[in-house]
């Protein structure tokens, strides 16, 4: 676990009555996580690491930001997470061809609040509302 120390940037917000304080930490302090790429951070709001994308979430600065912006301006509203789970069969629609496929995690949001979820056979997350299951 890394120490506070560790930590690359700290960042508060403030907006009218609410206030969000982050904490973003180096992929590299996780160097057996196969997504921890160099650039890449991992961000603690309060006490709770964002697990949007899995236990273990890696973001860019711009998409860190841009999650903690929304946040503070209450974009994102809680809806039920989509009826998906690991493991499921999905066909995922790539452009002009369609392909079986399964899930590797359950959905999640990404940073723009929209459900995703990791499929076999892709390294970026598809968007949820583009699979037929």
């Amino acid at each position: 676990m890394p120490k506070t120390s560790d930590k690359t940037l700290s960042v508060l917000i403030r907006n009218q009555d609410k206030s969000i304080n982050a904490e973003l930490f180096p992929a590299s302090l996780w160097p057996d996580r196969t997504l921890a790429e160099e650039g890449l951070y991992r961000l603690r709001i309060g006490k709770a690491w964002w697990t949007g994308a899995g236990k273990y979430t890696f973001l860019s600065l711009p998409d860190a930001f841009e999650l903690l912006r929304r946040l503070a301006c209450g974009e994102f509203v809680e809806e039920e997470r989509p009826a998906l789970s690991k493991g499921a069969r999905v066909r995922v629609v790539w452009g002009d061809c369609t392909g079986p496929c399964i899930t590797a995690t359950p959905p999640f949001r990404g940073v723009d609040g929209r459900w995703r979820v990791f499929v076999s056979g892709r390294e970026e997350p598809a968007l949820v509302e583009e699979l037929e299951w």
